[in-house]
């Protein structure tokens, strides 16, 4: 096309067919591709991986023409993607360029990862999604159980979080209710218990990112 701008195409079919006998024109896989001109950027490789607490993405490119930047977007459902962060493109290049950036703070469960390539004219294209499965590390253990007088919790967290620790009957009834604050490493609750009933009781850490659930037995 001779200017930028809307054009149309389309196909008209000629034949010499009987009266009455329908023909068709079927049309398939057409494909559009721009010949003599060179992409204004050119990815290598898109790598995700999880590195202890946080998650890395590197990836590279082959050569750049009016690169901006690298807008890095995430999900956690696949289809609705929020940014997270930039990095800075080479501009033009053509040599091999690469870059890295590390998700702090990731989701709990799958994170899906994707790079928006922005030109310096405003123009974007999106690169295909990476995957990562992501958890905090949570794990709690109590004891003694049984236990008569204190119950020990121990959280163990690859990050800091906060919330809530609960301790309920088994229908429900909530007896026990106080603040949690997380730090990476161990975590060591001492829950005074000596004045329930005896039964079966649940303790639930509610925090921001995930939630545990056990049972003890209180004699």
């Amino acid at each position: 096309p001779p200017t930028t701008g809307i054009y149309y195409f389309g196909f008209h079919a000629y034949g010499y067919i009987f009266a009455y006998s329908p023909y068709y024109l079927y049309l398939d896989s057409i494909v559009l591709k721009p010949t003599g001109s060179v992409l204004p950027l050119t990815l290598g490789y898109f790598n995700a991986k999880r590195n202890g607490a946080v998650n890395e993405l590197s990836w590279s490119t082959r050569q750049e023409a009016n690169t901006q930047q690298f807008v890095i977007e995430r999900s956690t459902d696949g289809r609705k993607f929020v940014t997270i962060g930039q990095v800075a493109a080479a501009g033009n290049s053509t040599m091999l360029q690469a870059y890295r950036f590390v998700d702090k703070a990731p989701a709990s469960g799958i994170n899906y990862y994707r790079l928006k390539m922005m030109d310096k004219d405003a123009t974007a294209r999106l690169s295909d999604v990476r995957t990562l499965k992501f958890s905090t590390g949570l794990q709690l253990a109590v004891y003694p159980n049984p236990v008569k007088h204190v119950l020990l919790a121990q959280v163990n967290a690859l990050k800091a979080d906060n919330g809530f620790v609960t301790i309920s009957e088994i229908n429900g009834h909530e007896v026990y209710k106080n603040q949690l604050q997380v730090l990476p490493g161990q975590t060591q609750l001492n829950i005074a218990v000596s004045h329930l009933p005896a039964g079966t009781y649940i303790i639930k850490l509610q925090l921001k990112d995930e939630t545990l659930v056990t049972k003890f037995l209180k004699q």
